[in-house]
């Protein structure tokens, strides 16, 4: 129980960390739709480590919403059903509750990836903020993968969290799915 409750602790903190720096994004964003563009911001250093040509670019936004506010949303909602696994008492929601746990992880990570891919390799260049967040998603995913065994251990007669292979089975389907581009009007 003891590492299973850690392990929710870790993600839980991971999402914090996610909140803290989408927040921070979010700020540079809003500054710089504010500004027209004249706004420089901290994290403005070079042309390879430059958040402003990332949160202004076309993959900023999704359906005119910037992604920054969607990740506080999201880390938000993660970092309250980790810590809503940790206090419930009830065998059946806390594995319903794990089960999102470790669903929300691989989201994150999987869509953290693509971010980070698009960043390095479409915009080149690097944004500190994404890089937290790209972190905060790793840890998600770190603590998220050992959740199932650990649940296995703290809850002998609740079963498995998943079915056999069937986080093995996710992962193959999600890498397959193709992905859309959503550009700002």
């Amino acid at each position: 129980m003891r590492r299973f409750h850690l392990l929710l602790k870790v993600f839980a903190a991971s999402s914090a960390a996610g909140v803290l720096f989408a927040l921070a994004a979010a700020y540079i964003h809003f500054q710089l739709d504010q500004s027209g563009g004249s706004y420089t911001s901290f994290c403005n250093v070079s042309s390879q480590v430059n958040c402003d040509l990332v949160l202004t670019s076309r993959f900023a936004k999704i359906f005119g919403i910037p992604l920054a506010w969607l990740a506080v949303l999201a880390h938000a909602a993660l970092t309250a059903v980790a810590l809503s696994a940790i206090a419930t008492r009830e065998v059946q929601r806390t594995k319903l509750l794990s089960r999102i746990v470790v669903l929300g992880g691989i989201g994150s990570a999987m869509f953290s990836a693509y971010m980070a891919f698009v960043s390095f390799t479409v915009l080149g260049t690097v944004c500190l903020m994404c890089t937290g967040l790209y972190a905060a998603a790793a840890g998600q995913l770190s603590a998220s993968l050992m959740l199932p065994g650990a649940f296995a251990a703290a809850y002998d007669r609740g079963g498995r969290l998943f079915a056999r292979n069937a986080l093995p089975a996710t992962a193959a389907a999600a890498s397959v799915t193709p992905t859309t581009r959503h550009t700002c009007p």
